[in-house]
């Protein structure tokens, strides 16, 4: 028989189907492991020809076919999406709290324990397993005991809500699979392609669905290899015809015939598989998309490329450098559909409406951009969002329901003269507005229906159409039919969406466009794909370890076996982990690469990786002899945890790194050739004084050269300056470069509530008011505590949830802190700052000390910078504050009373600000140290 290709032997097995029927034209149908094998299978089967009257089945999809039919006629519905996870956590909580299930009732009720329980009662469903059974094993009643109860439980709110399952599908398709009408038994010859293990009711239904047609099987290698799946396709097919699937060429086709296999002949080594040790994952995903774009350099068709993923983990930065390598990809498998910027905006808008509401949550959801505020709002509705954080940081509220009596008190203040921030309050308080009372209409008790009917209206109105909002409806609009039990709260039913994004993948493209595969490696069965790329074949990843389940142990499966319950123990997990490398490597029919990361970096601390059972199997099968511990470290690296960007510019993704490399590669030569560049000449003059002057030496002709024009610097134009820029001109140039000359000011920080019995807020109270008890000699105590209740109060006066309670609890505890400080507070008089420059440059120390005892001692309580309010690290400022008003000293007192002298030594300071003065006016913000990010390491040592 000539070599036949998937395609080529799915067609030579309908031919030979509708010759043994003796019907040119009988109708046949193929049955696949999931819908995406079977539509990889139509394509293949395309290119091997033309075809008609062929339909391609899943054993679930034959299930509700068959079943769900004869289910409807007595009046039943499907169970609709998301409605047993609902109704298991609605029981937990209702049998729990009456004592139904033993002393397990509440821990079952925690967070993590709910999918144990939604699998576990599938498992059993699916097996057949009925409450009377469960119970009927005494020796297992602390797990089966709870289990039989939920089951019992589950069913009886099954019937009344008249719905069914997929195990109670399964059982009613078997009574159907002679019924002419059903679609599926007008197929009169079926082809199996593929094998994995099915639930006993889905496997009863395909051996008699499969005994009244004539049955041929597809053989495809490496799966031809192993063992049949339990209670499998392959099982349920019989003795019926195979046709074996010709491997792959060269080296995949020898490895796809070895693999799984007695151990032979060492495979001859064509290029055409490649293993790989890459870093940890992250960079294995990397290190794929180079090697895919370098497929595709080498002209393979974009849709002739696949991808397996062992999970969803590596999708985002496999993503993130396909983006940057500009290589299309349609995503069968890929992060969660709740990391998705829609999926994002919708769970913040209703955990807002459940009542969790920060400042932090406002900016977040009223700044997202794919909300669409101005058509709910109107065309000046959003006007000034460019100022809503600003205003939101420096209104006084914490959020939750004090946010808008403080905007409302914001906009009372403002100025009039500054209409800019006046309309912008008022915007941003609309919109809170007009968010409240769309929450308010979703605060009720309801259905998943219900609510989802609600949500999908917010989600037409407010978010942008685009892929990830269509996404998000479809999972909405897949619970339209649970309109029954349970009756949810608002926080409920979100924590529901929650968990239903979380498990749903974020899906992107079809099989038809012309772009790369990237789908788990079961998927992969049926395709035709000249590169196959498999990544991470690690221990604990691809294999998965395999463990036992936490209530059906492998005790508890072995007597549920001894009952006539076919469930499934741990230890078939090792043939289904083959069975997945098997399917993503059928598919290769010109290339393979597969990859073994070394470490695991996304717990912290990396921790080696060791190579799974799969990367041995497969190693073994290309040495021909029992892999070796020195064989998996011999394998080639790809990438490098010590190299940011690649050193040749072919293996660069994206721009910057091909330039990058570009500029690596041809060393002196390609910086040269940059410099010649009008817009770069002066940065690169800038970076050698730079680097001159920060290693201590000579400057040379290119200092000064900057024109002072090009760094305006506030302060060297004899305009005051507080203290404390004078001495980040000391001793940060470069944060007083971007504070202060070039205006580049992190972003407002959003306050959340706090405790203000806390000790940094007690602290900074304290300080504000010691000040005020600093010019009152009279009464300082008085004055301290009218000065901190004060404070209190208007910290808190939009935060209506902190009580008498709390606020005599910081006073007590404030009372504690500050015992010292009323003991060194000295008597205040007032003296006038000195007249004139405090030394040398043309600048002013801006404003006042805080209260000045006599010509010697300086009291500075809140003129500290925030990053700098212990006294011992806030010396410089105050020593320039005490230079500027003419005093020979300074002193310092801290909140619990400890204090900090030092003199001022005129010489010493009119030196540093003589330096910081020159440097700034010849344009140089020189780092600390010779390492700083000035200096350009690629220019070290070349000669201008």
């Amino acid at each position: 028989m000539a070599p036949l290709s998937l395609g080529e032997a799915l067609a030579s097995a309908i031919a030979a189907l509708r010759t043994q029927l003796n019907d040119p034209l009988a109708p046949i149908a193929v049955l696949t492991p999931s819908a995406a094998n079977g539509q990889l299978a139509r394509q293949s089967l395309a290119r091997a020809g033309g075809f008609i009257r062929v339909d391609f089945l899943t054993p679930e999809r034959l299930a509700q076919a068959l079943g769900g039919a004869q289910l409807a006629a007595q009046g039943l519905r499907p169970e609709p999406s998301g409605w047993l996870r609902a109704i298991v956590g609605a029981e937990v909580q209702r049998l729990g709290a009456a004592g139904a299930l033993g002393p397990y009732g509440e821990a079952l009720g925690r967070p993590g324990w709910r999918a144990t329980l939604v699998g576990a009662l599938e498992r059993l469903e699916g097996a057949g397993a009925t409450p009377d059974l469960l119970q009927s094993l005494p020796a297992h009643g602390d797990r089966l005991g709870p289990l039989a109860t939920l089951l019992a439980a589950v069913q009886a709110q099954r019937a009344e809500a008249r719905l069914f399952g997929g195990a109670q599908a399964a059982a009613a398709a078997v009574a159907a699979v002679t019924d002419p009408s059903a679609r599926p038994n007008q197929a009169r010859g079926v082809v199996v392609l593929g094998d994995r293990a099915l639930s006993a009711g889905v496997f009863a239904l395909c051996q008699a669905w499969l005994g009244h047609r004539a049955v041929h099987r597809l053989a495809v290698a490496p799966l031809a290899q192993l063992a049949p799946a339990p209670d499998g396709l392959w099982l349920a097919a019989g003795d019926s015809p195979c046709t074996p699937v010709t491997p792959g060429a060269g080296s995949v086709g020898a490895l796809q015939a070895a693999l799984f296999g007695p151990t032979g002949e060492a495979i001859a080594d064509d290029g055409r598989v490649a293993i790989v040790r890459t870093p940890d994952p992250v960079r294995d995903a990397t290190e794929a998309a180079r090697a895919v774009r370098a497929a595709v350099r080498d002209g393979v068709a974009l849709d002739r490329i696949a991808v397996a993923l062992p999970d969803a983990d590596p999708a985002e930065p496999l993503a993130a450098a396909l983006a940057r390598a500009g290589v299309p990809a349609t995503w069968l498998t890929g992060p969660p559909l709740s990391r998705t910027p829609a999926a994002r905006l919708l769970a913040l808008w209703l955990q807002m409406a459940a009542g969790a509401r920060t400042l932090s949550d406002w900016y977040e959801l009223l700044r997202h951009p794919s909300l669409r505020l101005s058509g709910r709002l109107g065309a000046d509705g959003a006007q000034g969002r460019g100022r809503w954080r600003r205003i939101l940081a420096s209104c006084g509220a914490g959020g939750g329901e004090g946010l808008g009596p403080a905007l409302d008190a914001w906009v009372a203040a403002v100025d009039p003269e500054r209409p800019d921030d006046v309309a912008a309050g008022a915007s941003l308080r609309q919109a809170i507005a007009v968010c409240e009372v769309e929450w308010a209409a979703l605060d009720q008790v309801d259905s998943l229906a219900g609510h989802a009917g609600r949500w999908r209206a917010f989600v037409g109105a407010w978010l942008r159409p685009g892929p990830d909002t269509q996404r998000v409806l479809a999972v909405l609009e897949a619970w339209a039919g649970a309109d029954v039990a349970p009756h949810l709260s608002l926080r409920a039913a979100t924590g529901e969406l929650l968990d239903a994004l979380a498990r749903q993948p974020a899906s992107q493209g079809r099989l038809s466009d012309p772009a790369v595969l990237v789908a788990e490696p079961m998927a992969l069965l049926g395709g035709d794909f000249e590169r196959v790329f498999v990544l991470g074949l690690g221990h604990g990843r691809f294999p998965r370890t395999a463990g036992e389940d936490a209530l059906l142990t492998d005790a508890v499966v072995a007597d549920l076996q001894a009952a006539g319950v076919p469930l499934l123990p741990s230890a078939a997990a090792e043939g289904r982990e083959q069975r997945r490398l098997a399917f993503a490597l059928s598919a290769a029919t010109g290339g393979l690469w597969l990859s073994v990361p070394r470490f695991d970096a996304t717990a912290g601390k990396p921790r080696p990786m060791l190579p799974g059972a799969l990367a041995r199997a497969i190693v073994t099968a290309l040495r021909g002899r029992p892999a070796r511990h020195a064989d998996l470290e011999a394998l080639p690296h790809a990438g490098s945890r010590a190299r940011a960007v690649p050193t040749e510019p072919h293996e660069a993704l994206g721009a910057l790194h091909h330039r990058i490399a570009r500029l690596q590669a041809q060393d002196a030569v390609a910086l040269r050739g940059l410099a010649q560049r009008q817009g770069t000449q002066r940065l690169l003059h800038l970076h050698r004084a730079l680097t001159r002057v920060a290693q201590g030496g000579e400057r040379d002709g290119w200092t000064g050269r900057i024109d002072p024009a090009l760094l305006p610097c506030p302060g060297l134009d004899g305009a005051p300056l507080p203290a404390h820029r004078l001495a980040q001109l000391v001793e940060d140039p470069q944060r007083f470069l971007m504070r202060t000359v070039l205006g580049a000011y992190p972003a407002r920080a959003l306050a959340s509530p706090s405790d203000p019995t806390e000790p940094w807020p007690q602290r900074d109270r304290l300080r504000v008011a010691a000040a005020a008890a600093a010019q009152a000699p009279d009464d300082a105590e008085g004055a301290l505590w009218a000065a901190w209740t004060d404070d209190l109060e208007a910290a808190l006066r939009f935060r209506p949830e902190v009580g008498a309670a709390t606020r005599t609890l910081a006073r007590q505890l404030a009372e504690l802190t500050a015992r010292g400080l009323l003991a060194v507070l000295p008597p205040a008089t007032a003296t006038e700052p000195a007249d004139g420059s405090p030394g040398a440059g043309p600048w002013q120390v801006e404003g006042r000390p805080v209260a000045v005892t006599d010509a010697d001692a300086l009291l500075i309580l809140d003129r500290v910078p925030k990053v700098q309010r212990r006294p011992h690290e806030g010396g410089l400022p105050g020593l320039l504050a005490a230079r500027a008003a003419g005093l020979s000293g300074a002193h310092w007192v801290d909140a619990d009373g400890s204090h900090l002298a030092a003199a001022v030594d005129a010489a010493v300071l009119d030196g540093l600000l003589t330096a910081a003065t020159e440097r700034a006016q010849a344009g140089l913000y020189p780092p600390k140290a010779a390492s700083g990010r000035a200096v350009l390491d690629a220019e070290t040592g070349m000669e201008a």
